[in-house]
């Protein structure tokens, strides 16, 4: 008898993990966190995230700074671009013309 209501219990907790487990899938695959609380800081943080830049790279880029012989020598970044997964950033960019 208290393997019966032992399974049945363990039934009851798998169908009710269900819609935790759905919430979870579709955080993830939309990228966005439900709920007020989380929304709305992860509306800031995409704001001050495309307003506010945390590191720039001058464009040209100094490769070489000016000596007594030498001048100074400066490429032109173009495409930059930034890739990031739950693993790495990776920054791609184009140099030279």
């Amino acid at each position: 008898m208290l393997a019966l209501i032992g399974s049945v219990a363990d039934l009851l907790r798998t169908l009710l993990d269900v819609s935790d487990d759905l919430h979870e899938w579709l955080s993830d695959l939309f990228n966005i966190s439900f709920g007020l609380g989380n929304l709305i800081l992860q509306f800031l943080g995409d704001f001050f995230g495309k307003c506010v830049s945390f590191f720039q790279i001058e464009d040209p880029f100094p490769m070489l700074p000016k000596t007594t012989e030498l001048v100074a020598v400066r490429v032109p970044i173009r495409n930059l671009a930034v890739a990031v997964d739950d693993a790495e950033l990776v920054v791609t960019a184009d140099i030279g013309a």
